[in-house]
């Protein structure tokens, strides 16, 4: 599964990151707030969590169960 990063102001494809998780069964998406954090997570329990900027795998890991991950509010400092 890839994120593609996409610059709203110029209309184009800024970056292409590979989220490490296969292709072959439906995923849910949520990014974080400020854009920072991609969260991508399937039916199979497989869940992986990118930094939009630089494209690393900040979290791949198997929950053994289906999940859906939603990014929630920033954590006030």
């Amino acid at each position: 599964m890839y994120l593609t990063v996409f610059d709203l102001t110029t209309r184009q494809v800024t970056n292409e990151f590979n989220s490490g998780l296969p292709t072959t069964v439906g995923r849910t998406f949520s990014l974080s707030q400020d854009g920072a954090k991609a969260y991508f997570s399937d039916p199979l329990g497989d869940v992986a969590v990118l930094d939009t900027y630089y494209g690393t795998i900040l979290a791949a890991y198997n929950t053994g169960t289906a999940v859906s991950v939603f990014a929630g509010p920033p954590i006030a400092p």
